[in-house]
């Protein structure tokens, strides 16, 4: 699988008080192709005892938004993060799909 994004990330801090580390929300344009192999396995409707198998190249490619929010720590080289992204594939098929997730980053 090949999986390319690119991240155009606009970055604005927090009006935080008493907060020793970096609070700052993020958000931005995007784009995202990938390029995966799909094993596709399942019955044949006419004959419940016969598994058919199909093998397919999925391409997706797309614009996405993102939205997000981060913590820098003051004495530790690591940001924790939230985010939320929504894709809107163009390619192999038109479908808009939307993203969130958690994690944490090395700073070095």
């Amino acid at each position: 699988m090949v999986y390319l994004q690119a991240r155009l990330l606009f970055q604005h801090d927090f009006d935080v008080s008493d907060v020793e580390g970096k609070f700052q929300w993020y958000w931005g344009p995007g784009a995202v192709m990938k390029i995966a192999k799909v094993d596709y396995w399942y019955r044949d409707p006419n004959n419940n005892n016969m598994y058919m198998h199909d093998e397919r190249t999925d391409f997706d490619f797309g614009p996405e938004g993102i939205f997000g929010a981060e913590y820098t720590f003051e004495d530790v080289p690591v940001t924790l993060f939230a985010e939320t992204s929504l894709q809107l594939e163009l390619v192999d098929r038109l479908t808009l799909r939307l993203f969130a997730g958690t994690g944490a980053r090395f700073n070095f």
